[in-house]
């Protein structure tokens, strides 16, 4: 029984993503386009955050409802692509979700497939600006991360952790949901299930059509 438990964890584990690196997966096989994984430790902790996630007991670590709906404070970012980003164009436009991250975090690598698949889904009414923390990270790792996972939306760079601050982002992910009318509406620390998720979304979206 002890054998067949132990060959069930590794077959899990060789299926989880890279902490480090991130290549897509070519002929069905990850090992090929994944040469670096992340260590056994490691490992177990991104597997034990899946199954808990899936389990529906790791709702996330915080969320809180903003009642007098404060304004964010702007910011000016240089994207993956080169770009200046900021919040204020966004302003009467498009809700937004603020989405603080990192390549070596492994629940951002649990979040990163639902924020594809909302961004695909609510993409017209609600704008993803993906806020990695540079200055805790790898371009190149941030690189590869989001080639990985398909992200279509902008990736902010925070290279010395203003905007961080300016937020108050001591844990990641961090999530900010901000309206089209640019208020402050929710703030999400930790992960929580797709359901969950797609909810926070779906209620930007349907405040962006009623305003």
């Amino acid at each position: 029984m002890e054998r067949v438990a132990h060959v069930r964890i590794n077959t899990m584990l060789n299926r989880l993503p890279c902490l480090r690196r991130f290549r897509r997966e070519t002929a069905g096989n990850l090992e090929t386009v994944c040469p670096v994984r992340a260590g056994r430790r490691d490992r177990l902790l991104l597997l034990a955050l899946a199954m808990l996630v899936g389990a529906g007991i790791a709702a996330a670590v915080y969320v809180h409802v903003y009642a007098a709906a404060p304004k964010p404070p702007d910011f000016a970012l240089e994207g993956l692509d080169g770009k200046v980003y900021t919040l204020g164009e966004l302003k009467g436009k498009k809700a937004v979700v603020l989405n603080f991250w990192a390549s070596w975090c492994p629940p951002c690598q649990i979040e990163a497939p639902e924020l594809v698949r909302l961004y695909e889904k609510y993409g017209d009414k609600v704008e993803i600006y993906a806020i990695d923390q540079l200055f805790a990270d790898d371009i190149d790792n941030v690189q590869e991360f989001v080639e990985f996972f398909g992200y279509k939306f902008p990736v902010l760079l925070d290279k010395k952790g203003t905007v961080s601050r300016q937020y108050g982002v001591y844990g990641i992910p961090t999530s900010f949901f901000i309206d089209e009318s640019g208020n402050l509406v929710t703030k999400l620390v930790g992960i929580t299930k797709p359901e969950n998720l797609e909810k926070l979304f779906a209620n930007l979206a349907g405040a962006g059509q009623d305003s």
